[in-house]
């Protein structure tokens, strides 16, 4: 049954797994609940300029970034291809219009597409 179920999740989400690589925002902080930061945690993947988000812990109808360092053009849900709204500002974007409840119960995939490949946004670089 349990492998069941990962097939069933990997046919809607698979594109986040075959071929990606941990991606370099996955020290971006991620929050949508009080208690809850992905950060450091190694749930975001990457393929080329996509980065995607493992949530895991479904945080309600929004969910804040921080420390991106490149604009977002589109975010989507993997499963569903439905287009999720964000609004950046700076560094920090917030996805909005969530569902209240998660299109995959274990781990949701949000795909943010950028024009090339994202990175963090490092507030300690010396810019001469």
């Amino acid at each position: 049954e349990r492998l069941t179920e990962i097939g069933v999740w990997y046919e809607r989400n698979g594109e986040a797994v075959a071929g990606c690589g941990r991606s370099p925002l996955g020290d971006c902080p991620v929050s949508g609940v009080e208690d809850w930061l992905l950060s450091k945690s190694g749930l975001t993947t990457q393929r080329d300029s996509t980065v995607y988000l493992h949530i895991l812990h479904w945080p309600g109808s929004e969910i804040h970034l921080a420390n991106i360092g490149s604009p977002v053009q589109e975010a989507r849900m993997v499963a569903t291809g439905e287009t999720v709204s964000f609004v950046q500002d700076s560094d920090r974007a917030t996805l909005t219009g969530l569902p209240p409840d998660p299109p995959d119960a274990f781990d949701t995939v949000i795909a943010l597409e950028f024009d090339e490949t994202p990175v963090p946004l490092d507030h300690f670089r010396y810019v001469e």
